[in-house]
């Protein structure tokens, strides 16, 4: 056998290196795919929750509901919109930098803010409807606007966080541009199935299992987990 043909001690290192990185990328990026179905699930059981706390404030007819999922849509768009500007800023910086950009640590951030919010919903809320009692609105349609105005502040915040998910993980966890694409449409169907069966869940198991506060503080604590592993595993992304 020609020397030349057995491959040396250095590049057997790396090919092993090489293997090792690849395992490492699939199951982060499995890791990931199943927190994102996660997350997905929680989005959609507290958008189930909101709705029915928020009919407090609003009431139930349908302008209310056409409000409360106009804001919630509303914020995923802002958030997606905002994080991708975001997350395009801070590729660029840190190739300037010849450094990392964190981006799964960030995200990781990012969830756990969604899990605190949840938690302080509940105290947030009572606040608005303080709010709402003693605002000195006396026209009907005013009244309403002034409400729906709270509701943004109350919801918006968590719903902008939550528009973050696609774009920062999708760069996060794609090699390349071509990669991109791909990994985009796996994070949109485990994120969206997520949101499937969480809001069928919600509806018709949890928040009846629950109530409605302690719902929504159980999703927070699978936001915080989440928030956390994401976190632990953007330690070299």
């Amino acid at each position: 056998i020609p020397a030349d043909a057995v491959p040396s001690s250095s590049e057997a290192d790396a090919a092993a290196l090489e293997h090792g990185r690849r395992v490492g990328g699939f199951l982060m990026r499995v890791v990931a795919l199943v927190l994102t179905l996660l997350t997905g699930f929680s989005g959609l059981v507290y958008e189930v929750a909101w709705q029915k706390i928020l009919a407090i404030l609003l009431g139930s007819h349908s302008e209310a509901t056409a409000a409360v999922l106009a804001i919630y849509l509303g914020g995923l768009a802002a958030g997606y919109a905002l994080f991708g500007f975001v997350t395009g800023r801070r590729e660029q910086s840190a190739r300037a930098r010849r450094a990392s950009p964190q981006l799964l640590r960030l995200y990781g951030l990012i969830e756990m803010g969604i899990g605190v919010w949840a938690l302080i919903f509940p105290w947030l809320f009572t606040g608005a409807q303080m709010l709402s009692v003693r605002a000195p609105v006396g026209n009907e349609a005013v009244s309403f606007a002034f409400d729906v105005f709270l509701t943004i502040l109350l919801i918006g915040p968590p719903t902008v966080l939550m528009g973050g998910t696609i774009p920062i993980l999708t760069q996060s966890l794609a090699r390349n541009l071509e990669g991109a694409a791909r990994i985009h449409a796996w994070i949109y169907a485990f994120n969206t199935a997520g949101a499937f069966v969480g809001a069928l869940a919600g509806g018709f198991i949890l928040v009846p299992l629950l109530g409605l506060d302690g719902v929504v503080r159980t999703m927070a604590l699978v936001n915080l987990g989440a928030g956390a592993i994401f976190f632990a595993l953007g330690g070299g992304k």
